[in-house]
């Protein structure tokens, strides 16, 4: 069986987005909503995708890293403010993070 990095990372959005309840999406967009209006949220991109990252998944950098296919010295690069990737990588990221917590949750049930 191929592990998940094996996989191209826009074939693993495809199928696992298949498999996650619009609600269960939705829920993701509210708390970064939540957190977007808290008085003391992030000013620049990096320091918001960590707090993103960190606080709404509770990921550390190497973990994002593995769900994801994103190689860690890019998270790195992103937090420090050398890089800002694509918007729409950023939000394929985001999502296959949050679909994977989605699947692993309806696994444990």
């Amino acid at each position: 069986m191929a592990k998940s990095n094996d996989i191209p990372h826009a074939t693993r959005i495809s199928l696992l987005l298949g498999s996650v309840p619009e609600e269960a999406q939705r829920r993701v967009v509210d708390k970064v909503c939540i957190l977007m209006k808290e008085p003391d949220y992030p000013e620049t991109f990096s320091e918001q995708f960590k707090a993103i990252r960190a606080t709404i998944f509770g990921l550390t950098q190497v973990e994002f890293s593995l769900m994801t296919g994103i190689p860690l010295g890019t998270i790195r690069d992103w937090e420090q403010g050398l890089h800002v990737p694509s918007y729409a990588r950023l939000i394929l990221a985001l999502l296959l993070v949050a679909v994977e917590r989605e699947v692993r949750r309806e696994l444990r049930r």
